[in-house]
């Protein structure tokens, strides 16, 4: 969710719970707690948009939340494959290879 409204900050938890595929309800009960811990604040629309609708932001703190997740994952998966023997790290990197062709080929995720 933190990673999302980096993305596309000034969602509202109706937007995000069904980007999330969540109930509303569940959807509001995690922002809670994300802003209990700081991580996400409520801002009031900027510009000509409707004044009345609050976005949900990422603060400063989640921010630096979701960077040390990012390094933990990073170091992991390197401690991981660091692991691994010299075929299984070829056998990754032409899997990768793959992938990335398919990815690049495709234009709509289905």
């Amino acid at each position: 969710m933190l990673g999302t409204l980096r993305e596309e900050p000034g969602l509202g938890v109706s937007e995000l719970a069904e980007m999330e595929q969540m109930s509303r309800p569940a959807m509001s009960a995690h922002v809670k707690r994300l802003m209990t811990l700081g991580y996400v604040q409520r801002e009031i629309a900027k510009g000509d948009v409707d004044r009345r609708r609050i976005g949900l932001t990422v603060t400063r703190t989640g921010t630096q939340y979701l960077r040390n997740v990012n390094e933990r994952r990073a170091d992991w998966l390197a401690d991981r494959l660091a692991e691994l023997g010299s075929e299984d790290r070829t056998a990754l990197d032409r899997a990768a290879k793959s992938l990335r062709l398919i990815l690049e080929s495709s234009a709509e995720p289905v």
